[in-house]
């Protein structure tokens, strides 16, 4: 994972990294990789989308000099930062300061699924003068890039034992909780006006937004000269006790970490921290979390990503345990989206694709898993289900919904769900020749009827009068079961390879067409390493091949997101701001780079 060294590594490049950590379910941070918010989207404790708090800066005054260890760009101040850094580890978000006589480290830590962010710094003073130390918080109320000014910044806030409550919202009953271990907090109401955060739109122009932020007090601590203390802030949006919690779940992350490490060998290291990184910012299964009273509050999209995501984050790495738990709870959701949606009297086309999508790919990623453990209760379970949504999509095509097979990326899934029906059955002693005819009928569709000849391409619709090669052809070569038949696979890739192909990715659509904006994204890239392989047979020689493939890619880890690799490139080399990690995308570079080892 990436680390920063003063005087070793390039500091720019520092400068433009996103850094990301969460609690496993909806309250994360997002910040630079020196701990800066920069964007309109960054925030030290962002929870349900709401950024709460921006950040926390210190103030060290030791043998008559004042250091601010901050970078902003205010009308109020402006303080410099990166001549302190001695040292970056994102792999344990920490960083490392020296002022000559007094070092500290600074320490970010997540608990899963709990809303307690702990800062922890040990401090060393090494000078014969007692230092005093501040810890200045900045507050806001906010959604990513909704920006806010003093006169809507009006929090109330009452004392509480080792620190403050602020009430941030009584409608939305938002609070709060700043405390410290060993700090003396001190109210003082005051506010930091008109910093600058930069951000480029999908149309690469470059926007500043400008906010203000509230300081509702200051934390402070003294060190005696030539002695080392740990001091800790906590953040929160409910009460809770410091001695008593906090120990206990540092060692249990600790050990979480540790029992990760543990599990992959050594000599893949890369994929070691690739899957730590995973662990730090699960954030997403938010998705799963919401009570389903409605499908139109539940981000399907997100929630197939989510799922998409399961084998690279468990699968791969033999975490079978925890891949099983999370398909069955899956499980439930999906038929409870599909409740709702039957309920509602309004459902568009686009919804009904997207929870054939979601059924579709969940067989996928749990056909995946069936093919690696052995029968169980919880096995069953899964078969049982993927039985009844193969039926349900037969039953729905009766109805005249023939979505699956319409669109490109539907109709390889669709094949391929047939093909683990079929699977399913065999390994019950069951007949399946109906199935199996179903399965040959929708291959000669892709065969022929999605199948352009002299484009040597799919079509990725049979409504789209669109000629053009797009990322969707990948899936009819790439998935569990391949539904494109020998010759046309060979035809596939290879032009796969001439317009959509790019060390850092895939396009999405050919760069031959109008609608390519540039865009290239390395989520694609398991999906083609495999089709690579499916073709050319799996030896150490084709996997030398593979790799040359995605080598500028791999070399990606350890130089953006949190360390890894970002959602999306731009072919121009330009730098894209957006939302600053994506667990798909990560959970992919692992599969793809377990397929190469």
């Amino acid at each position: 994972m990436y680390k920063y060294k003063r005087k070793i590594n390039n500091i720019e490049q520092a400068k433009k990294m996103e850094f990301c950590l969460s609690n496993n379910i909806d309250t994360y941070l997002s910040m630079n990789a020196f701990f800066e918010n920069r964007k309109p989207y960054h925030g030290l404790y962002i929870k349900k989308g709401k950024i709460m708090l921006a950040n926390i800066i210190e103030k060290i005054e030791l043998e008559r000099k004042i250091y601010k260890v901050a970078n902003f760009d205010a009308t109020s101040q402006f303080c410099e930062l990166y001549d302190y850094i001695s040292s970056v580890d994102l792999n344990n978000a920490e960083i490392i300061y020296d002022l000559n006589n007094l070092v500290y480290s600074k320490k970010l830590i997540f608990f899963e699924k709990d809303d307690i962010l702990c800062i922890e710094y040990i401090i060393e003073n090494k000078s014969n003068s007692k230092a005093k130390f501040t810890f200045i918080p900045h507050v806001t109320y906010r959604e990513l890039y909704a920006m806010k000014k003093m006169a809507r910044l009006k929090f109330n806030q009452r004392p509480v034992q080792n620190g403050c409550l602020l009430n941030l919202s009584v409608t939305n009953q938002e609070n709060l909780i700043l405390k410290s271990d060993c700090s003396i907090y001190k109210k003082c109401d005051q506010f930091f006006n008109n910093v600058s955060h930069e951000d480029v739109d999908e149309n690469l122009n470059k926007r500043i937004y400008l906010e203000d932020l509230y300081i509702p007090g200051e934390f402070q601590t003294s060190i005696k000269p030539f002695t080392t203390q740990r001091v800790r802030l906590f953040v929160a949006s409910k009460d809770f006790n410091v001695v008593d919690e906090i120990d206990e779940k540092i060692n249990k992350r600790q050990s979480r970490q540790l029992e990760i490490s543990n599990s992959i060998k050594e000599e893949y290291r890369e994929l070691k921290g690739l899957e730590l990184l995973i662990d730090n910012f699960d954030m997403q299964d938010l998705v799963s979390s919401i009570p389903c009273k409605n499908y139109e509050n539940i981000n399907v999209i997100g929630l197939i990503d989510i799922i998409k995501s399961l084998e690279g984050q468990y699968i791969t790495t033999n975490r079978f345990d925890e891949a099983e738990n999370k398909l069955v709870k899956y499980k439930e959701l999906i038929k409870s989206i599909e409740l709702s949606m039957k309920n509602s009297i309004i459902k568009t086309e686009e919804d009904i694709i997207n929870l054939l999508l979601l059924k579709l790919w969940y067989i996928e990623v749990a056909n995946r898993f069936i093919q690696k453990v052995t029968y169980n209760d919880s096995s069953n379970v899964i078969y049982r289900f993927i039985q009844n949504e193969v039926n349900e999509i037969l039953q729905l095509e009766k109805t005249g919904f023939d979505y699956h097979l319409v669109y490109l990326e539907l109709i390889c899934l669709w094949y391929n769900a047939l093909k683990v029906y079929e699977f399913i059955l065999d390994k019950e002693n069951l007949k399946s020749d109906n199935i199996y005819s179903i399965a040959e009928k929708v291959k000669n569709i892709v065969n022929n009827d999605f199948w352009q000849e002299d484009k040597r391409i799919l079509k990725s619709s049979l409504k789209d009068n669109n000629l053009y090669c797009t990322v969707d052809m990948i899936y009819s070569i790439s998935l569990s079961y391949q539904v494109a038949s020998y010759e046309n696979s060979v035809k596939i890739l290879d032009t796969i390879f001439k317009e959509l192909y790019t060390p850092y990715g895939l396009r999405e659509i050919s760069k031959n067409s109008e609608n390519y904006k540039g865009y290239i994204y390395p989520k694609y890239m398991a999906h083609f390493v495999k089709a690579n392989l499916r073709q050319s047979g799996v030896t150490r020689a084709t996997q030398k091949i593979a790799y040359n493939l995605v080598k500028e890619l791999m070399q990606e880890i350890g130089k953006h997101v949190n360390g890894g690799i970002k959602k999306a490139y731009h072919e121009r080399g330009l730098e894209l701001s957006g939302f600053p990690f994506d667990l798909y995308t990560i959970s992919e570079i692992v599969r793809l780079y377990d397929m190469l080892i």
